[in-house]
């Protein structure tokens, strides 16, 4: 008995059918920039098919190639000056962060003692009379 496969089939048999609607999908824009949602369009692919598609080995380079495309459309326009949406769309996309470098310095023969979250005053008093005796 065979079994039945559950779902749609895939949109895509090879990734060399999925690439040549990226192709041309990059190819047709004139003065528009790339964007996740085109390629989706172009590929006929939900936000989510695509992230599936990426998911799969097979598929998965040529969907993240196509995404660095876009990614590097968006970061060349950081230099235009207007670039508020352009960097909400890189880091919630493409996983960009903001990095806050910390320096901590004290007494090398002393450990330095790190208190996460809100407290008291006076529990904090404490906690620092503590460390420093």
């Amino acid at each position: 008995m065979t079994e039945k496969k559950i779902g749609r089939p895939p949109k895509y048999n090879s990734p060399e059918e999925m690439q040549e609607k990226i192709d041309l999908y990059f190819s047709t824009l004139d003065e528009e920039k790339p964007t996740v949602l085109g390629l989706c369009i172009a590929l006929d692919l939900t936000r989510q098919g695509l992230l599936e598609y990426a998911d799969k080995p097979l598929y998965s380079d040529t969907v993240k190639k196509a995404k660095m495309k876009v990614e590097l459309a968006l970061e060349q326009h950081l230099y235009t000056g207007q670039v508020a949406g352009v960097i909400f769309n890189l880091k919630n996309n493409f996983g960009w962060k903001d990095q806050v470098e910390k320096k901590i310095t004290g007494d090398p023969d002393k450990p330095v003692h790190l208190i996460a979250g809100e407290m008291p005053a006076a529990e904090a008093a404490k906690v620092y009379k503590d460390i420093m005796d």
